[in-house]
């Protein structure tokens, strides 16, 4: 019987986990009924919406920037401090949850523009650009807290809460058991336990 290298095993259960949590990384909330409109499955992944508008918004600011960035001026980009600033203000939580979830949808893609536009212009103008990128890098941060505060509460006062695991993380829990069966069959064959 050989001996497990305790790295080896540490490479072969991270790479397992990506391979069975990977489809959940991105979901940011359960997939229970109360949720499920607010992700959306591409290629096998469980994307939020609401970070999916944001990637969007951040393509976008490339694609338009090749137009902006020939037809600006001073007073544009001043439009452009005030159209990102009024995003990112009806972005604050108090704001932001009170919206019909297009509207939600809409404002994530204009902060993604801005953001993107924000890394952009930065280069071109001295002023607005760094402004822009610092409101944005403050939009960022102040989301990733939000996000962390809400996951602590998400499910209070759920009827599905205190009984096990529930219909938002079912899917989670069935990638997790088929992650540890895989790891342990592979430490089991490397110790010559089991065969093929």
């Amino acid at each position: 019987m050989r001996n497990v290298n305790p790295i080896c095993n540490k490479i072969v259960f991270e790479l397992l986990k990506i391979k069975f949590m990977l489809p959940f990384k991105f979901a940011h909330k359960p997939l229970c009924e109360s949720f499920r409109n607010g992700t959306t499955k591409i290629f096998g992944l469980y994307i939020c919406k609401g970070c999916l508008n944001i990637y969007l918004g951040i393509i976008g600011s490339f694609i338009l920037s090749k137009f902006l960035i020939t037809h600006m001026n001073e007073i544009y980009s001043l439009y452009f401090l005030v159209f990102s600033l009024f995003s990112f203000i009806l972005s604050i939580p108090k704001y932001y949850y009170g919206f019909h979830h297009r509207l939600k949808y809409l404002l994530r893609f204009f902060c993604g523009l801005s953001i993107g536009l924000g890394f952009i212009f930065s280069y071109y103008y001295l002023l607005v650009g760094p402004l822009v990128l610092f409101i944005a890098l403050n939009f960022l941060v102040f989301s990733k807290i939000n996000r962390v505060k809400r996951k602590l509460n998400i499910c209070e006062g759920c009827h599905e809460n205190g009984k096990g695991i529930c219909s938002g993380f079912q899917e989670q829990a069935q990638a997790f058991r088929e992650m540890e069966n895989q790891y342990y069959l592979k430490v089991l064959k490397y110790k010559g336990l089991q065969h093929d």
